[in-house]
């Protein structure tokens, strides 16, 4: 998971969005399609990357004067498994490393879901908001649901 979770953020930092398409979480454009009905999925997915653009901008910048941004996977703050599906909450952290690694500064955790549909093979990631429950919903029970969403 933390390799798949690693090549999925490192897509989206140099704006791969077609790699990064790979790891995000079908169910989430089957969610959006009721929104965006005139879309296909690949667009649904690529829409998804619209505000990623500024990220690139601040990444790109921050590498002209020597400073490194990557993902940093913290806490895992559930797992959750059930037959062949495995779904794992977790925080991810922005790293800035400047000044030959003697300064790190870590953002403000954004949470987020991690999951698999065949035993840790694969994985997907959405990010945890108010649409995750809803899109989760699409595949999993809602007793399952309540247990990612930790209600």
């Amino acid at each position: 998971m933390l390799r798949q979770f690693a090549t999925y953020n490192a897509a989206l930092l140099i704006g791969d969005f077609d790699n990064a398409m790979r790891y995000v979480y079908n169910d989430a454009a089957k969610y959006f399609k009721k929104y965006y009905p005139s879309l296909n999925d690949y667009e649904i997915k690529r829409g998804f990357f619209e505000s990623s653009n500024e990220t690139i901008e601040i990444y790109k910048k921050y590498q002209e004067y020597g400073i490194e941004l990557n993902s940093v996977v913290g806490r895992l703050l559930r797992k959750i498994k059930q037959g062949d599906k495995i779904v794992f909450v977790f925080e991810m952290y922005m790293n800035l490393i400047y000044e030959d690694n003697r300064s790190v500064y870590y953002s403000t955790p954004e949470i987020v879901v991690g999951i698999s549909e065949n035993l840790g093979r694969n994985w997907s990631f959405i990010t945890m908001n108010e649409d995750t429950p809803n899109i989760l919903r699409l595949s999993f029970t809602n007793e399952f649901v309540d247990k990612v969403m930790d209600y």
